[in-house]
């Protein structure tokens, strides 16, 4: 869940489920300066452009920060119905809802808020029955989770081809107009552009298009964009535009973290947090790495190797922390603890 929707102060994320499972979701990422020497606005994992005073839950999931800030609820109650409720019909008592959330470090009355929020925004429904109530993800919400499947699915793991070009967006906002300036760099964030100088975004995915429907959907109407061979002067040409230095040392700071992430020792509370965690922390490279081709990549790029790491990892989680988000569950009504199923990432049959 992730593009830029969701509620104050979040971002998405996601993958592919089995048939009649819905896929994932969940996505923080770390603000790193661009070789501009700009720092790069707020990009964000979920529907499109960030909307802080519109729709705050959706600004949520797509404001997202450096490492070591706290983690985003909203993105938090994302990945629980994309690691352990996806696609099932039935929603899922609050009870066990906060109960997870509390295994994440979040106290009763800010996971309540937090539900409150998503609901505001249209990314959760909530039902009631007698004195129980349930939450399922609404429409938005499964989108947001499907969207952010497809990133988790590939990245990493498939190498994009490339066909030389870039495409390139190019945009006045006058600077009064703040708002409609945070949510288009926000999706273009999000779609994997950076700015090559003030009002010019470039990419060298063939997105152009796609992208251009969302700024004008999102309030910017006057855009040019094209895509075309880049000749520049400057060293690296228009490669400039990423600070690829910064993004590599993100990526040894994920795999630093990883270690204490496993463990037979690690309980299944702490294993519910862990994955959790590890899953948002990994989408956060979604708002960093734009997944640049092969041959416009520093040699020895340390994407693939880091995806056989979260991937090890999160798997290696995953009994622990599905049999906890059971005894969550179970606790409200035995009756729904079966819809807890296993979602493994190195597993085509379960995820991909």
């Amino acid at each position: 869940m992730s593009r830029p929707d969701l509620p104050p102060g979040e971002t998405p994320m996601r993958r592919s489920g089995p048939p009649g499972r819905r896929p994932e979701t969940r996505a923080k990422a770390s603000r790193i300066p661009s070789r501009t020497g700009r720092r790069p606005p707020h990009a964000g994992r979920v529907p499109r452009g960030e909307r802080r005073c519109e729709d705050g839950a959706v600004s949520e999931a797509l404001s997202l920060g450096r490492s070591g800030r706290r983690e985003s609820s909203v993105l938090q109650v994302l990945t629980l119905f994309g690691d352990y409720w996806w696609g099932v019909t039935e929603p899922l008592p609050t009870g066990a809802i906060l109960a997870a959330m509390a295994d994440l470090g979040v106290k009763q009355p800010a996971a309540r808020a937090t539900l409150v929020r998503m609901a505001q925004a249209g990314i959760l429904e909530v039902s009631r029955s007698g004195r129980r109530t349930s939450h399922r993800l609404a429409h938005r919400g499964v989108d947001m989770v499907q969207e952010q499947a497809g990133w988790l699915r590939t990245f990493g793991r498939i190498e994009p081809e490339w066909d030389g070009c870039w495409s390139v967006l190019m945009f006045s906002i006058p600077e009064a107009e703040r708002a409609l300036r945070h949510r288009a760099r926000a999706l273009l964030r999000w779609s994997g552009y950076a700015p090559l100088y003030d009002g010019v975004w470039i990419s060298p995915t063939g997105t152009v298009e796609d992208t251009t429907v969302q700024l004008r959907d999102a309030g910017l109407l006057d855009v040019t964009s094209l895509r075309a061979p880049l000749a520049m002067t400057v060293p690296d040409g228009p490669l400039r535009a990423w600070d690829f230095a910064a993004v590599r040392e993100e990526y040894a700071r994920f795999l630093t973290r990883i270690p204490a992430r496993e463990g037979p020792a690690l309980g299944e509370g702490a294993a519910l947090a862990a994955r959790t965690s590890l899953m948002l922390r990994w989408q956060a490279f979604r708002h960093i790495d734009p997944g640049h081709p092969a041959e416009l990549l520093p040699a020895d790029w340390p994407r693939s190797s880091a995806r056989q790491e979260f991937v090890r990892t999160y798997d290696a989680l995953g009994a622990r922390a599905e049999e906890r988000m059971r005894d969550h569950v179970r606790a409200v009504d035995e009756a729904l603890d079966a819809f807890v199923t296993p979602q493994r990432l190195g597993e085509r049959s379960a995820t991909q």
